[in-house]
């Protein structure tokens, strides 16, 4: 499992998820384009398994525009889309991330042994997420921090902000 952040990159271009008219080339710190939307996503190279794994966007709640939080929220159809008080992955999120997963996979988790790969960050370590993962019988592997380059080469290249 790796989550990763949407930048939001503010333009002109009708569509874009922000307020106002920002100048072309406006360049937002990272940290605000950051925070507004995150993609959790879980991949296995077992293809009848892979179409029930969730693929989660956790959006902003304070970012986003209003009216859009209420037209996502009320579409039956996007129920892996959360909206919380922060994008950032937390230890709640990450619990509900456990479930909704065991919830996709319960039709063949009893007959297989299931092992979720993590990076070491605090929201995964939690107490709370640990003892979700021990309830539902999920094997969590933590990949030791400092080994990026090696062992999770999707964050070196394609993820990294």
């Amino acid at each position: 499992m790796a989550e990763c952040s949407l930048k939001l990159c503010p333009t002109r271009i009708l569509g874009t998820l922000v307020r106002g008219q920002p100048d072309i080339g406006q360049q937002a710190p990272l940290d605000a384009r950051r925070k507004c939307l995150t993609l959790m996503a879980t991949i296995c190279s077992d293809p009848v398994l892979a179409k029930y794994l969730p693929q989660v966007v956790v959006g902003n709640e304070h970012v986003l525009p209003h009216r859009l939080c209420a037209a996502v929220a009320s579409d039956p159809a996007l129920d892996l889309l959360w909206w919380r008080k922060t994008s950032w992955i937390t230890a709640e999120t990450m619990v509900a991330y456990l479930e909704t997963l065991c919830k996709n996979l319960a039709h063949v988790l009893p007959n297989r042994l299931c092992a979720l790969l993590l990076d070491a960050c605090q929201a995964h370590l939690h107490r709370a997420v640990l003892e979700t993962a021990r309830a539902r019988n999920l094997k969590l592997v933590v990949i030791p921090a400092q080994t990026t380059p090696w062992l999770q080469p999707l964050d070196l290249f394609v993820f990294r902000s």
